[in-house]
């Protein structure tokens, strides 16, 4: 199955879909495992990506075209964005801001390195790291537990989000989600609601600092007079 496009190709090594002379292949592994109507998404969401590999096309376009309200499409888009062909998701979904509003963005692995630099594991000893660092004593990690949990955030979020949420979520904690019962942190709290939280207080703060950066930068005009 192909999805003709005129993308600017990548260079790099593809792992479950390919691009090539202005098509999306996709492999027989993947095409294996989907369903009839993850197949009609995917192609409507590869028919709609922009020159990086990109699409922000919306909920209600995909179930207009594919006939669900956009609440059913909802569920079959998660479990598209799900579905794992050689430990790699078929698609990534993160956030962006276009407009004032939040949409989703949809990237097709294709245009991302088969090896990400920042895996499960690294994510959960980051997250012990910061722990450490600010309660004082180490953080217990589940392996089996925490891993299944953290694949999530892997699948709607980019990898400096992922960074950002967990240094907000520890550092941030005390200070805006402790309780007498839950005290401290855990992955579980972050990868189940603290996470969106994060996510938004880490764009502000970047926002504050690039209109700081822009104020220091600014310098008037050496004939300006009052």
């Amino acid at each position: 199955m192909s999805a003709k496009k005129n993308i600017n190709a990548n260079p790099e090594k593809y792992s479950n879909i390919q691009y090539k002379e202005g098509h999306f292949i996709i492999h027989r592994e993947v095409f294996a495992k989907l369903k009839p109507i993850h197949s009609q998404l995917l192609t409507l969401i590869l028919n709609s990506m922009n020159a990086e590999g990109q699409s922000i096309i919306s909920l209600a376009t995909l179930g207009k075209h594919i006939g669900y309200s956009e609440s059913r499409t909802s569920l079959f888009v998660n479990e598209l964005l799900e579905m794992e062909v050689n430990g790699r998701p078929i698609i990534y979904r993160t956030k962006t801001h276009i407009n004032g509003g939040q949409q989703s963005l949809y990237t097709c692995t294709a245009f991302i390195p088969a090896e990400p630099t920042l895996t499960p594991k690294d994510a959960l000893l980051l997250f012990a790291e910061e722990y450490k660092k600010e309660f004082g004593v180490d953080y217990k990690i589940n392996w089996a537990r925490d891993t299944r949990m953290v694949k999530r955030l892997f699948t709607i979020c980019t990898e400096e989000q992922l960074r950002n949420i967990i240094t907000v979520s520890v550092q941030q904690y005390r200070k805006r989600w402790a309780s007498p019962q839950y005290p401290t942190p855990t992955i579980g709290a972050m990868c189940s609601w603290i996470y969106k939280q994060a996510i938004e207080l880490a764009t502000k703060e970047e926002a504050l600092t690039a209109r700081r950066r822009k104020f220091e930068d600014f310098t008037l005009p050496e004939d300006f007079t009052l």
